[in-house]
């Protein structure tokens, strides 16, 4: 009897111990999780949402001076997060997921040397990660890092620290300049290389940590429903200011087949996406107007919407 009595203790503790174990390792995945929740991307005055709250930046009316501020409503009253202090200036754009914030503060007496923070927004515990005089603007949180842009004269580039003590920095990529083609953070970054002329689109893969090139002369990109369409411009304006531009697209990572889904004579190319592409072109026989169109890729036509004067912005 006693000899049963141990066993069933044993087995008690036993089983009590997988329990905790469970509970623990469950406890530590939903750290991990946390961290690798999207990130939404706030810059001023336009509210962006991101879990329960809508987050914004607005200037104080004192220069360069920023306030961040949260609500539960898009019109809603904010509430202060972080603002600026006679000492330092808050910079006007961060990252959130709606439970941390990522921002970036400079020294109003040396303007050279800025500092990458975040903030808890259910405690308001604040950690300095690093203070950097050539740190530019956070480009991204994926995984356990946050990527940052730097302009250290004549380059940009982008280095990253990790989430994770001692913090540690690393240059990602040298001669990069990314393009912001979605208001989140993601996997993916693209972006320029530094010859301006050449407009060469790269991405850059934040796991892996390579970059792939995928075309020069690029005049614009768009990211959409997880695809890359870009407008490649194949020569100089004619004389009337219109280039032929090719239009492909291809997977975010730029791997993979590049589709040419159009040819199109233009002076701008607007929006793009798997079924249509918005432009506009000078009509010899309506100047001295912009005719504004309507391409429907599948048909492969051409619908004229609307003019305007060619001192008019385009829009």
């Amino acid at each position: 009897m006693k000899k049963r009595t141990h066993k069933v203790k044993l087995l008690y503790v036993t089983l009590t111990c997988v329990i905790l174990s469970c509970v623990f390792f469950r406890s530590e995945n939903t750290k991990i999780k946390t961290v690798n929740s999207e990130y939404k991307r706030i810059k001023a005055f336009y509210p962006v949402k991101a879990g329960k709250y809508y987050f914004w930046c607005q200037s104080t009316g004192n220069q360069s001076d920023f306030d961040i501020y949260y609500s539960t409503t898009r019109n809603g009253k904010g509430k202060q997060i972080v603002s600026s202090t006679k000492k330092h200036s808050v910079y006007p754009y961060g990252y959130t997921d709606g439970k941390q914030l990522f921002y970036v503060t400079s020294l109003k007496k040396s303007s050279k040397s800025s500092t990458l923070h975040s903030i808890n927004l259910s405690d308001r515990t604040k950690i300095k990660y690093v203070t950097d005089k050539s740190l530019f603007n956070i480009t991204n949180v994926y995984g356990n890092n946050i990527f940052y842009e730097t302009s250290e004269n004549p380059e940009m580039n982008i280095k990253k620290v990790s989430l994770k003590k001692p913090y540690k920095v690393k240059t990602e990529i040298k001669d990069f300049l990314p393009c912001y083609l979605v208001n989140r953070s993601t996997r993916y970054l693209h972006g320029y290389g530094k010859v301006i002329s050449e407009r060469r689109l790269k991405v850059y893969d934040c796991k892996t940590g390579k970059l792939n090139n995928i075309a020069s002369h690029v005049y614009t990109a768009q990211l959409k429903n997880k695809k890359l369409y870009y407008a490649v411009s194949k020569n100089n304006s004619d004389s009337m200011g219109m280039k032929t531009f090719i239009i492909y697209y291809c997977p975010q990572n730029g791997k993979g087949e590049k589709i040419n889904i159009a040819s199109l004579k233009a002076v701008n190319i607007g929006s793009i996406d798997f079924s249509s592409i918005y432009y506009d072109k000078i009509d010899k026989d309506q100047l001295p107007h912009h005719t504004y169109y309507y391409y429907n890729i599948k048909q492969k036509n051409p619908i004229r919407l609307h003019q305007k004067n060619l001192n008019d912005n385009y829009s």
